[in-house]
């Protein structure tokens, strides 16, 4: 195979390393017989280490091939393709990726907890950290999906193979810690994402927070004070949203309230949305399959008694329809 000198020459065989645990086998025979071939057909399960060998040998017709079923078929490997694609440098498998996990994080990835091991504490805290998570319910439940997640990363598979996500949110309280007076988390690293004031909004959520002791109590405090004026100014008719002019899209994506509602159809429905620091509500109503109202209402029960005559709101709403296979239609509406 090789002339000259070279320490090659005179074997028979000849042992190439690679390092790259993605690339298999049955990926190198595949790869190698694409040169002389025009197509190669790939399986979704497959797609992995075909693109891994594919960047070996730097074929770039495979790898934009490989890209394109990824982007088409992420599902619940997306975790995988979306570390696949930052280590190979390829963006719009990393953003294919991504996008499907913005949409079903909290619709279908955290009942898979295996899956939800998976992802990384940076992947974890950009998904948070993002305007465009689709957060079902409240803050709080992406607060709860936190501590499950936690949970996965601190105790053995065995413990919680068998458990649901509501089993282990119970369980919390039983993780091992050297003090119980200090929080579970020294640094809240991934919950820097969190919007923990909109967690801290209502009592059920303080009472949950402090009783977790998962955060700093310096970083719960902070919070807790910034709410507390907060409500002041709002008790003092200072802060009823009139200073929304001046507010950036970028400042509004950030640290507005997140709520999401899953609707069985698009018929006739409607729910409410508390606005505890106003001491009101909003009641969103679809009507037919088109139209979306929505208006600042009393609390039904509990609550503040004093409810303002005019509250400025910014607002913004997205709707999609949602299959098994991921999000069929996004659309923003306001």
């Amino acid at each position: 195979m090789f002339s000259g000198s070279w320490k090659e020459t005179n074997e028979n065989k000849i042992k190439i390393p690679i390092l790259d645990p993605n690339i298999t086998v049955e990926s190198l025979h595949s790869v190698l017989g694409s040169l002389y071939k025009y197509e190669v057909e790939l399986e979704p399960c497959k797609v992995v280490s075909t693109l891994a060998t594919a960047m070996l040998f730097q074929l770039d017709g495979l790898i934009e091939q490989c890209s394109n079923i990824i982007g088409q078929d992420c599902q619940l490997p997306a975790v995988q393709y979306y570390e696949v694609g930052v280590q190979y440098g390829l963006t719009e498998v990393q953003n294919a990726a991504f996008n499907w996990l913005l949409v079903n994080l909290m619709i279908s990835v955290w009942k898979n907890l295996v899956t939800l091991k998976e992802i990384s504490i940076e992947l974890m805290t950009k998904l948070v950290a993002s305007p465009e998570l689709m957060v079902i319910y409240s803050e709080k439940a992406v607060y709860d999906l936190l501590k499950v997640w936690v949970y996965l990363q601190v105790t053995p598979t065995s413990i919680w193979l068998d458990l649901t996500p509501n089993k282990i949110i119970k369980l919390w309280k039983t993780l091992p810690r050297r003090d119980r007076a200090m929080s579970y988390l020294e640094t809240d690293e991934v919950f820097q994402a969190l919007r923990l004031s909109h967690v801290l909004e209502d009592i059920f959520g303080v009472k949950t927070v402090e009783e977790d002791n998962v955060l700093p109590q310096n970083t719960v405090r902070r919070v807790k004070y910034h709410l507390w004026k907060t409500l002041l100014r709002v008790n003092n008719t200072i802060d009823l949203g009139s200073q929304l002019t001046s507010v950036t899209e970028d400042q509004f994506l950030k640290h507005s309230l997140r709520w999401g509602c899953p609707l069985a159809h698009m018929g006739s429905e409607d729910w409410i949305w508390p606005l505890f620091l106003y001491g009101a509500c909003l009641l969103w109503r679809v009507v037919g399959n088109r139209a979306v109202t929505v208006k600042v209402v009393a609390p039904t029960q509990g609550g503040p008694t004093y409810v303002p005559q005019k509250i400025k709101l910014m607002m913004r709403l997205k709707v999609m329809s949602v299959d098994s296979l991921g999000p069929c239609h996004i659309q923003p509406l306001l």
